[in-house]
Parts: structure tokens; C-alpha cells; sequence
């Protein structure tokens, strides 16, 4: 599951630099209890048709990673942003649950 948050992270910031208008890149990375949520937010290219330059097939890497391990992923714009959403369920024999409780750890 580590493996899958660091994949997913990583495609969403490489996206971000290709696909982005080059300013900041907003990360939050939340590990509750039973789960782990990750986003990452970019203020989209204003440069008409930038957001195609480089073709790939990163979000359907994303989304079949999220989808392996039983999470969920979306990916597309929110106003002027584009956003990449994850929430990925922590098992049991990962060894990696947090303690429970009503607050995640974040990190930001």
C-alpha cells in the first residue's frame, strides 16, 4: 500500500510539472485509521491545448493502481485547477494501521 500513495504521488506531481501552469503544487496526505486520502492540486495551463502536450497514460495508471489495492481515484478539473484525488484502504496486515482515532495524521 506505501508503494501505491509514493506511485500515485509521484504520477500527480510529474503531471503536474507537464501539464500545470508552472506554479505552486498544493499536496495534502492524510493517514487515518483505516485509510490513507491524498490529493494533490495545480492551477491548470492557461496555454491553449498545453494540457495535451505530452500524451500518456498516467491517470489510468493511477486509477488501475488505486483500484488494486481497493481505493478509489479521481482525477479532473475544478475550476481554474486541476485536482487528483485517492483514498486507499489501509489493511490489517500491512502493519501500517494508525492508532484509532477521530483525526488523521497529515502531512502537508
Amino acid at each position: 500500500m506505501e508503494l501505491a500513495v509514493y506511485r500515485i504521488l509521484q504520477e500527480a506531481l510529474t503531471n503536474a510539472l507537464r501539464h500545470g501552469s508552472g506554479g505552486p503544487v498544493d499536496v495534502s496526505l492524510a493517514w487515518w485509521g483505516d485509510r490513507v486520502d491524498l490529493r494533490v492540486r495545480n492551477e491548470a495551463a492557461s496555454e491553449p491545448g498545453a494540457e495535451r502536450r505530452v500524451p500518456g497514460h498516467g491517470l489510468i495508471g493511477m486509477r488501475e493502481r488505486a483500484q488494486l489495492i481497493g481505493g478509489r481515484l479521481d482525477a479532473g478539473p475544478d475550476g481554474s485547477a486541476f485536482v487528483v484525488s485517492a483514498t486507499l484502504p489501509v489493511r490489517a496486515d500491512d502493519g501500517l494501521r494508525a492508532p484509532a482515532t477521530d483525526s488523521p495524521r497529515e502531512f502537508s
